[in-house]
């Protein structure tokens, strides 16, 4: 890599040890994926960990003297006033969290704690380099936005906040943005549900392309969230077009010659509809918000509860901010009065949810189910209504296919 004077001097020690260490890692990711220079990012955002092993790189470059020089966010880990103070999450838990959350504070880091940034003040402009870690944040940000981000680990991401920049390579350059498939779609794509099906169902078949989608789709905000979670879940696809609805899909199929189309079709979505969802039988709670629910997914549930009490406890997981404006209004009233649990600063998988081994649960997202597998949380994976309706007892003994 061609690196400036500065990049030189930042690698020598000029800025501290921790800018150093991070010139020093990025500049060794750079040399392994062939960039040829560096160039400055507006913005970060960093999939931390409270575990031990991201914890300590954290603090060693806090040690370091490392501080942000850019716009920096941070994904969530868990809510330490609701699961610290009501005995959920053990006393080692919440101390790591604490430790985890005074290192990026000192570092200058926003501690929003979201995996959906984007939707809290970390929103990128088209055509902006960024560092962004957590897969859905950095495949909205592609793809729905137009910025321009590779798919970041946490150290990575930390490192470009330290010194504000990251190695052109990959995503970075235009030639890589263009479709490399293009991905027809059979059935009307309408609601948010329909949305994490397709991307569960297409990631395999489109392996490591730049996919064009092309089809009847009805996008929303959460839809298109939803599909780049679930491209990122079944797959990795940090960059996806979707014809008429995304910045650079037009731009996608220029210059790209003949290329591979595929095909998704109403019988395989049906098939991974078939597979996912499972029975509501016996739940004994729901979670949604993986990723976290916006604001007017929130409203969306309000209005179906309609005042009545869920049977069994959901939790919903957001932003802190939109938590906060939650309680401030009398939604939030009445869903706790619906047994409506909304929580900020909150990811499902961490261990925080441990007193929840061996449950039934209900989720309408396929991510959640597969990341909490490994906790051994039994989720069955169901659109919002059959979830909810399942809370209040309407459809208990409904299987969801």
């Amino acid at each position: 890599m061609r690196l400036t004077e500065r990049e030189n001097s930042i690698l020598r020690g000029a800025e501290g040890e921790g800018a150093a260490l991070a010139m020093e890692i990025l500049a060794g990711i750079g040399e392994a994926m062939e960039a040829d220079v560096f160039v400055p990012v507006a913005r970060a955002h960093v999939s931390l960990s409270n575990q031990e092993a991201d914890l300590w790189f954290a603090e060693k470059m806090l040690a370091g003297g490392s501080r942000a020089r850019i716009c920096a966010t941070v994904n969530p880990g868990f809510d330490i006033d609701y699961f610290g103070g009501g005995g959920f999450a053990s006393d080692r838990n919440v101390k790591l969290t604490e430790r985890c959350r005074a290192a990026y504070k000192e570092m200058g880091f926003i501690l929003n704690f979201t995996c959906t940034p984007y939707l809290d003040g970390n929103l990128p402009r088209l055509g902006e380099n960024v560092a962004f870690s957590e897969s859905s944040a950095t495949a909205f940000v592609n793809s729905v936005v137009g910025a321009r981000s590779n798919p970041e680990s946490a150290q990575s991401a930390l490192c470009s906040a330290i010194v504000g920049l990251t190695p052109r390579y990959g995503l970075l350059l235009e030639e890589n943005r263009r479709a490399s498939v293009y991905v027809n779609v059979e059935r009307e794509i309408a609601d948010e549900f329909d949305f994490s099906l397709l991307g569960w169902a297409a990631a395999k078949k489109i392996g490591r392309n730049v996919p064009l989608f092309r089809g009847g789709f009805r996008a929303s905000t959460e839809g298109l969230i939803n599909l780049g979670a679930e491209l990122n879940t079944a797959g990795r696809v940090p960059l996806f077009h979707v014809e008429g609805v995304t910045p650079e899909a037009e731009f996608a199929r220029r210059g790209t010659g003949t290329i591979r189309e595929l095909t998704v079709t109403d019988r395989e979505l049906a098939e991974a509809e078939e597979k996912l969802l499972g029975t509501a039988a016996g739940a004994e709670g729901v979670i949604l918000g993986c990723p976290h629910y916006s604001l007017s997914q929130i409203c969306l549930v309000h209005r179906r509860l309609a005042g009545r009490k869920a049977g069994i406890p959901v939790w919903i997981l957001t932003s802190a901010a939109v938590a906060a404006q939650i309680s401030r209004l009398p939604m939030g009233k009445d869903l706790k009065e619906s047994n409506v649990t909304v929580i900020g600063d909150t990811c499902v998988d961490q261990p925080c949810w441990g007193f929840l081994r061996g449950k039934r649960l209900l989720t309408d997202s396929p991510k959640c189910c597969y990341y909490t597998a490994r906790r051994e949380l039994n989720f069955s994976v169901m659109p919002l209504a059959r979830c909810l309706d399942a809370a209040l007892g309407k459809d208990a003994e409904c299987n969801a296919g």
